[in-house]
């Protein structure tokens, strides 16, 4: 018989590639087979940073009341970063509705711009470059105008040089 709690590539475990991918069937079956749900990654993000940057907004509104909606992963990432970086408008919006503070920065100084400029969706980026300076320094001295070039997302990068 196999472990359905046993972690693959990344130290993902079956559940955690369904939150991932954005498959509520799969992620469905697999929660109604009593998964461990409090498991980290090798990243050390949980199902709510991973069903973030998967977009299915069912699976991010049932893991809502089972994690700290600001909770640390990846480099400090949350998940409304996450969702930032996913270019994920709906998981970033609901985030941001359930209390997702969208202020936080990570230890090497990344927000939300950061994120939101290299995952290229310009709604989101919109959304918080006021919140931000486009200058503001993050991992390896990175702006966000330099994640949207990196990216290759010249709509955003179009956006950031107008402001």
């Amino acid at each position: 018989m196999m472990d359905i709690n046993a972690k693959g590539r990344n130290g993902c475990t079956p559940v955690m590639h369904a939150a991932w991918a954005g498959q509520r069937n799969v992620f469905s079956l697999l929660v109604s087979q009593s998964v461990e749900m409090d498991l980290l990654d090798l990243s050390r993000n949980n199902l709510l940073h991973l069903a973030c940057q998967g977009g299915n907004t069912s699976i991010i509104k049932y893991l809502l009341p089972l994690f700290d909606i600001n909770s640390l992963g990846e480099d400090g990432w949350t998940p409304i970063m996450m969702a930032a970086l996913s270019g994920k408008m709906d998981a970033y919006d609901l985030i941001a509705a359930n209390g997702g503070i969208p202020f936080l920065t990570t230890p090497q100084n990344d927000n939300v711009l950061h994120a939101a400029c290299q995952g290229g969706n310009k709604a989101i980026v919109r959304k918080v470059t006021d919140s931000f300076g486009i200058n503001t320094r993050g991992t390896n001295g990175c702006t966000p105008l330099m994640r949207a070039v990196v990216g290759g997302h010249m709509s955003v990068v179009k956006f950031l040089m107008g402001c």
